[in-house]
């Protein structure tokens, strides 16, 4: 360390000012070397993870597609009498006072529940069916649940 600064001590002022630009330059240039190299891998991390996003978004489409399908099969399989349906699903969603009526040529059916939420899925489940159309939806309010009235048309399956 002394003959270092023995030979710093010996240099004239322009030449230490000199030494101290080039030791700048090289620090600088090193630093913009360093953080070249970061940003560098910062743009290929993001490209990469751009391709695996796109990757994910195409399998979760698959896997909804192949899901849908099953459920279609599941339902085709189900749809071979829409009353049994129409009662397994009310069973399924817990529904209260379930009873299929055949009232003037239509078919209706009656229910209460405390949950407007599961009432809604419930419908939504049995509208999917291919041999139920919904017509009409009446709703009664009480106290603490909801009365309903669905008339809807049981097309019977080609065998």
């Amino acid at each position: 360390m002394d003959k270092i600064f023995s030979s710093w001590k010996s240099l004239q002022s322009r030449e230490q000012f000199i030494v101290k630009i080039l030791l700048t330059v090289l620090m600088i240039g090193l630093l913009s070397l360093f953080f070249s190299n970061v940003l560098g891998s910062i743009g290929q991390n993001q490209q990469t993870l751009a391709v695996k996003k796109i990757e994910f978004n195409y399998v979760l489409r698959q896997a909804e597609r192949i899901q849908s399908f099953v459920s279609s099969r599941q339902l085709a399989l189900d749809s071979q009498n829409p009353a049994e349906f129409l009662l397994i699903k009310s069973a399924e969603f817990g529904l209260v006072n379930y009873r299929l009526v055949k009232e003037n040529e239509q078919n209706s059916i009656y229910f209460s529940d405390n949950s407007i939420g599961n009432i809604s899925q419930f419908l939504n489940a049995i509208s999917a069916h291919p041999s139920i159309s919904l017509f009409r939806i009446s709703i009664s309010p009480t106290t603490n649940k909801f009365e309903l009235k669905v008339v809807l048309d049981l097309k019977q399956p080609k065998s």
